[in-house]
């Protein structure tokens, strides 16, 4: 989608997203940031960021292990790229697991605006749930207890 707004890239995204999963939730929330963290945070074209919790058969959960603690995988999925693909090869390269993703849990559409003008951007972010196709976890990733 050359030449898209934000907001439209988001919507295709949704629509995109109803034709492959069922029912899942959607929530839309507003920020207003200053023109700086405006300028940053618009520079890319960067409008989905997805979270991927997989579960094995024990219950545990396939968690990186970063700076900031534990945490789910995750990715920016760009304008253009595939979201399914993207989200599963990105999660297969961080931790050695292929997931297999069962459903979309929850989106939210983040819209962004500018203080000192009239100027919007949206992101969309999305948590799938998934189980493990194949391959195990390797450094940094391990399986956790909830």
């Amino acid at each position: 989608m050359a030449g898209a707004t934000a907001r439209e890239r988001v919507t295709a995204r949704l629509v995109q997203l109803r034709g492959s999963y069922e029912n899942f939730d959607i929530q839309q929330t507003t920020v207003s940031v200053s023109p700086e963290t405006f300028a940053d945070i618009t520079g890319d074209e960067e409008t989905v960021l997805a979270e991927v919790h997989v579960e094995n058969g024990d219950g545990d959960r396939l968690l990186i292990d970063g700076p900031t603690g534990w945490h789910a995988p995750s990715t920016t999925v760009s304008t253009g790229q595939s979201l399914g693909e993207t989200v599963r090869d990105t999660v297969a390269r961080q931790t050695g697991v292929v997931p297999d993703i069962q459903a979309l849990e929850r989106a939210a559409i983040v819209a962004l605006g500018c203080e000192a003008s009239d100027d919007e951007a949206y992101q969309l972010q999305l948590q799938f749930s998934a189980i493990p196709e194949r391959g195990e976890p390797r450094s940094p990733a391990a399986w956790r207890s909830p």
